[in-house]
């Protein structure tokens, strides 16, 4: 069967396997999101499926990129990656008896090294943000992420355009496997766009990067109200379907072309 792999930071758990099942019954559907990510490790990622998967499997496997401004900017946190041998086992990349047992063996040490240096530092950000459903204050909440992305976005290391790149070159490695791809580029609030030009201006850079590279884009950034998020990426529980069959009709326009 084919499959529909949604890909990113935590921003991309608010399309859930279930839902998509439910919208599209004949796909498989999956999801790897790693909260605080950044796009130097979706990139590797991508290349895990791409060295992983076989080629028969690779092309019918269709990977939807959750991005947003953030994901391209450092710092480059470590990210939790204990869940992501499950992630990878559930889409069949360790059928193979060679690239499958190899890959395993190595993500154990990967595994406990990140979680070591990067699991407090995580749940840490993510309870600042209100990344976690609960009952919070949700203009504080925002406010608190306009700060960390204006703080991010004015680091002399940032380079999206050269993050991007990155991102985008495992995307090529993983097209020429067969696999297809498709950029979505996540809903975002009005407030947070306001209040941070740089990440207002760069949707617009994203699509003109992602076609020089020839990857499909969808723009969700403006598609959800302000109302909708518990801060300014993440989804409140109550509109994440709503999301998913946003993503869903797109997707399937996006496979008509």
């Amino acid at each position: 069967r084919d499959q529909l792999i949604v890909l990113g930071a935590s921003g991309a758990s608010a399309y859930k396997p279930a839902d998509r099942a439910a919208l599209a019954p004949t796909v498989d559907q999956h999801l790897i999101h790693l909260p605080g990510t950044r796009a130097s490790e979706l990139a590797v990622v991508v290349d895990l499926l791409a060295n992983c998967l076989t080629p028969e499997r690779a092309a019918r496997t269709r990977l939807a990129v959750a991005s947003v401004y953030a994901l391209y900017l450092p710092p480059f946190k470590p990210t939790d990656l204990l869940t992501l041998p499950r992630h990878l086992a559930a889409t069949g990349a360790f059928v193979d008896p060679w690239t499958g047992g190899v890959t395993r063996f190595l993500m154990r040490p990967v595994m406990a090294g990140r979680l070591l240096l990067g699991n407090l530092d995580r749940y840490v950000t993510r309870w600042r943000m209100g990344a976690v459903e609960q009952e919070i204050d949700r203009a504080a909440a925002r406010a608190i992420l306009i700060q960390q992305v204006a703080e991010d976005s004015g680091n002399p290391g940032a380079d999206p355009e050269a993050a991007f790149t990155q991102l985008a070159q495992a995307l090529e490695r993983w097209r020429s496997r067969g696999g297809q791809v498709v950029l979505v580029q996540t809903p975002v609030a009005g407030e947070v766009l306001r209040a941070v030009p740089a990440m207002a201006m760069w949707p617009r850079s994203e699509r003109v990067l992602a076609a020089r590279h020839g990857v499909a884009a969808i723009d969700l950034v403006h598609s959800a109200d302000d109302s909708e998020f518990r801060d300014g990426f993440h989804a409140r529980d109550s509109a994440s379907m709503l999301w998913t069959e946003r993503l869903m009709r797109l997707l399937d326009q996006k496979q008509d072309q």
